[in-house]
């Protein structure tokens, strides 16, 4: 007796869900019949308006239970014997998993996995609001995504993505408020609130926050940020307590240190704006319970700084163990400055 196996099926549905939401959103999909599936379901065209974009991508989409775990949320997508082919392919390669009961997908960039994770035989994601793929999240998240363009969202859910506790939402929500709503004083109570309350704050707030005080090299391109709002956050890093400021020079690797493109220099450049400084600086260089990492980059903050005039206090440091003070007085004498972006 000839049978229609219910695996058949939920493929089937998987695949026209995703055909629905790619063709009702005036984008196309080129479905590939079974038999020339080498691990790829179909090619969607985007298209805005009736205007090509000029970029496709090739999507594996999977239906069912069994690609997904309720209770965790999490999507599994087996490699198998794809994973060449997969890394390989001409076209950016998404993966799709379809959950019929939820009436929704979520997806991930496969290519972007397996160069993470060269040893995986699956490929196990997390589902949540940054990747969803339904009819909504289609065009205002998941086609920006593609096109390397900010998504779609407006500020509350923006905002609501920031405060959430999955990294992919919160870094979702940071990447919108910077980009779409630079000149609102919400997002940059958002972003000092986090710097704030964070025991380990976010690079990349960080990095957003240090555009305000700004350097040469830090990198700017959008709405360009206006006064009233420079001057209101100034006004809040003018007052960062000591704590958050240690907090920050924590995060100053050894193996970064302070220099150009690093988070180092981001944070430098939020430490220039912030009264008594100079005394925090003193105070954590000479505290022998810090790292010596930490020490050492108060140093270089602090030798930046106050030039010549950090020198009667470097002399009378006398722990052994800050073998960069030696160093900084030697350049001192020698240029009477010192500018570790030199």
């Amino acid at each position: 007796m000839v049978k229609y196996k219910g695996t058949n099926i939920t493929a089937k549905k998987g695949i026209n869900f995703v055909r629905g939401i790619v063709e009702d959103s005036g984008c196309l999909f080129h479905k590939i019949e079974q038999e020339n599936d080498l691990g790829i379901d179909g090619i969607v065209e985007l298209l805005k308006g009736e205007t090509p974009t000029h970029k496709s991508l090739a999507v594996q989409i999977k239906s069912g239970p069994s690609y997904f775990n309720s209770k965790k949320n999490e999507c599994l997508i087996p490699v198998e014997y794809h994973f060449e082919y997969w890394l390989n392919h001409p076209l950016p390669v998404c993966g799709i998993v379809f959950i019929p009961e939820l009436g929704l997908g979520y997806w991930i960039n496969i290519k972007a996995y397996l160069k993470d994770n060269k040893e995986a035989k699956i490929i196990k994601f997390i589902g949540n609001r940054s990747n969803q793929f339904d009819a909504l999240n289609f065009k205002r998240l998941f086609v920006p995504n593609v096109l390397n363009e900010t998504p779609e969202l407006d500020q509350a859910t923006a905002i609501s993505l920031f405060n959430s506790d999955h990294e992919n939402e919160f870094v979702l929500g940071s990447v919108v408020l910077f980009r779409r709503f630079v000149n609102s004083l919400e997002t940059w109570n958002c972003f000092l609130k986090h710097l704030k309350n964070e025991e380990v704050p976010s690079r990349r707030i960080i990095h957003y926050l240090s555009h305000i005080p700004w350097h040469p090299d830090i990198f700017y391109s959008g709405e360009m940020i206006n006064t009233d709002i420079k001057e209101y956050v100034l006004d809040k890093l003018n007052t960062l307590p000591k704590e958050v400021v240690l907090r920050l020079i924590s995060e100053i690797t050894e193996e970064e240190g302070i220099q150009r493109g690093t988070i180092g220099q981001s944070i430098e450049a939020i430490l220039s704006k912030v009264n008594g400084i100079r005394e925090y600086l003193q105070e954590f260089i000479l505290d022998e319970n810090l790292p010596i990492h930490s020490r050492n980059a108060s140093a270089v903050i602090y030798a930046y700084y106050y030039e010549s005039d950090s020198l009667p206090f470097f002399q009378n440091v006398s722990d052994g163990k800050l073998w960069l003070i030696p160093e900084l007085i030697k350049r001192i004498k020698e240029f009477e400055y010192f500018n570790p972006y030199q």
